[in-house]
């Protein structure tokens, strides 16, 4: 466990992670350690969600970790690979959604995507 100062209120939060943004529990300021204060114009919620993503004739499992009304953090199982700015549908049960990749973190098991919902 890490002890890390709060950039707005400079009180000790603590954490697991320097990468992961977290909220201060005296300002409710949104920072990871490792990045400092969110710049993120909207709250994002914690959701986790079973999707497939479909992209050029291609599908593939992923799940949803987070969201916020205008995008979504997803991370990709299998199947296709998906690049910055590829423009892909995420389908949750009847709900269908566009979106646009802005940015890719690979790991063993996947890849963790943040979309920007399109419609």
């Amino acid at each position: 466990m890490l002890r890390i100062p709060c950039p707005n209120c400079e009180e000790y939060c603590l954490t697991f992670d320097m990468e992961v943004y977290n909220v201060c529990p005296y300002c409710e300021t949104s920072f990871s350690g490792k990045y400092g204060q969110s710049r993120r114009s909207e709250p994002r919620w914690r959701e986790e969600r079973p999707v497939v993503i479909l992209l050029n004739g291609g599908s593939a499992r992923g799940l949803i970790f987070d969201m916020s009304e205008k995008g979504l953090g997803i991370k990709v199982f299998n199947g296709i690979p998906i690049r910055y700015r590829d423009t892909i549908n995420v389908k949750m049960g009847k709900l269908r959604l566009q979106a646009m990749v802005m940015w890719l973190k690979k790991q063993a098991d996947g890849t963790m995507a943040g979309l920007r919902k399109i419609n």
